[in-house]
């Protein structure tokens, strides 16, 4: 394993990450917390890094069973390290694989509910990073939202719900996605840094052959007017 910090990064959860390399954001902070799912569900996390969102699903909800899929061997080197030192090994199940190649069958059956803070850029669009994690994690070269929601459809159950963080600017794309494979758009929260200043990103929900209408959700606004940080559970 890589040469890593290790830090009490999120209330009393201990988390390795790489010291150089892709190094998570606030992003899957702010999806994790605003996942209230229900006793005994199956979570399944695509392309979860070193844990994050595990983690915190698996400390906050001690009812239900989180599946981490990362396809690069050192994040989940990280995430299986830090899974055992926080003692969640009895509620996360860690696969270092490519979603691509996994079925139901391989988790157990059919989950009930996904989450991914997936890559935001296009593959061809932009300066790639020259460090590979850097590079998979930002640019859609592995997992883009064909590909997700593909995958999506093939592993959540039926109804089963998969809830996303995204650039506000790739709206479009995430409904076009989502509807091309058989997801109805449920629910919409825009994210914000400022109360004064457009949305950055979005948390946006999809239902599985849902039909339902679209709720908007109140707004979060990250920064209050001093600019100091507001909780991730607001």
């Amino acid at each position: 394993m890589e040469k890593y910090t290790a830090d009490l990064l999120i209330k009393d959860l201990d988390i390795a990450q790489p010291e150089s390399g892709y190094r998570f954001s606030m992003d899957p902070v702010l999806l994790a917390s605003h996942i209230h799912p229900k006793p005994h569900e199956r979570i399944l996390d695509i392309g979860c890094g070193c844990g994050v969102m595990p983690l915190i699903l698996a400390r906050n909800h001690l009812n239900i069973h989180v599946i981490g899929v990362e396809i690069q061997r050192e994040l989940s080197a990280f995430a299986t390290t830090n899974i055992k030192k926080n003692n969640l090994a009895h509620q996360i199940t860690l696969l270092n694989e490519d979603i691509r190649e996994i079925f139901p069958a391989d988790l157990g059956g059919a989950v009930d509910r996904i989450i991914s803070n997936p890559p935001y850029k296009k593959a061809n669009s932009g300066r790639i990073n020259p460090d590979p994690q850097k590079a998979m994690a930002r640019h859609d070269i592995s997992l883009d939202l064909d590909t997700l929601f593909a995958c999506s459809a093939r592993l959540l159950k039926p109804k089963g719900t998969i809830t996303i963080i995204f650039p506000a600017g790739r709206l479009q794309d995430i409904s076009d996605r989502m509807g091309a494979h058989a997801f109805g758009l449920e629910c919409l929260k825009s994210i914000h840094t400022r109360k004064d200043r457009p949305a950055k990103l979005v948390l946006v929900s999809g239902r599985k052959n849902g039909k339902q209408p679209c709720r908007i959700l109140p707004p979060l606004i990250i920064q209050d007017p001093s600019g100091r940080h507001a909780k991730a559970d607001s």
